[in-house]
């Protein structure tokens, strides 16, 4: 008996090996293709911070004075996300301000116009915080100002941003900074924030000086979850950043995770 495959085999083998030849260069080219892009988006990457640095390192540090907005903004629909990108001024938390109704006066009761200008009272001014130091999971990044932008808040690139609207260092309340957890094109600025433990130390760097927190307590909520920016009876740091799992569809992590500090006295 001969062990050379009949007629009908060898099409059929040499077809399968045909095929097989064909997918390996399409995986190969793929791959080379993929490799290709990640290394440009690197560079890319590589790039946008030098230059965010760069652009960073010519603009001073500002002090901003508290001013009171009239006009009604949207509100925040959600926690800040790693999707979104930059930066600018703080306005005030709470926008919305209810009126009360103004009681009826008679023309006999308006007072005569002053005949001197009263001076203005001074506005507070408000240090911005301009750095973010924490040794402990190696975190030394700088801090911009993150607008609330259509409801949502614009998440910095290579920096933690300081939400729009919560409050300023050295001052009673809910200072909220959020940042990137992983992105090739955005920086990972709180890629660490998890290994944090209560008792650790946090330092933010302003024209004041060097406030110092200890970190009280951590937890994940739901990216909805807007009780953990709201205002604090004490002057309280919270950071953000993404966690649990991504959605194709919304391009959002379902989770943020959140680390509270409260500031050292001294």
């Amino acid at each position: 008996m001969s062990d050379k495959p009949n007629g009908r085999q060898t099409p059929v083998i040499k077809q399968i090996r045909d095929h097989l030849y064909l997918l390996s260069i399409a995986l190969i080219t793929l791959g080379v293709v993929l490799a290709v892009s990640l290394i440009a988006i690197s560079i890319n990457g590589v790039i946008e911070r030098r230059n965010f640095e760069r652009s960073l390192a010519m603009t001073p540090t500002t002090r901003i004075a508290a001013v009171t907005i009239s006009t009604p903004e949207p509100s925040p629909t959600k926690l800040p996300s790693s999707t979104q990108t930059p930066m600018a001024s703080p306005t005030p938390f709470n926008k919305s301000v209810k009126r009360m109704a103004s009681p009826a006066i008679t023309a006999t009761a308006i007072p005569a116009p002053p005949t001197n200008t009263p001076t203005a009272t001074p506005l507070p001014i408000r240090f911005m915080a301009h750095r973010i130091i924490a040794p402990t999971i190696k975190l030394n990044a700088p801090v911009v100002e993150s607008q609330l932008k259509d409801g949502l808040w614009q998440v910095p690139k290579f920096a933690a941003g300081h939400l729009e609207g919560t409050a300023f260092p050295g001052e009673i309340g809910n200072i909220v900074l959020a940042g990137h957890v992983e992105s090739i094109s955005s920086g990972n600025v709180f890629e660490r924030l998890d290994n944090l433990l209560v008792g650790n130390r946090i330092t933010l760097l302003t024209d004041a000086g060097a406030l110092e927190y200890e970190v009280q307590k951590k937890s994940v909520v739901r990216n909805n979850d807007l009780t953990v920016v709201a205002p604090t009876p004490k002057e309280t740091l919270t950071l953000i950043t993404c966690t649990g799992a991504w959605s194709p569809l919304t391009k959002d992590y379902d989770s943020r995770l959140i680390v509270v500090a409260e500031r050292v006295s001294k």
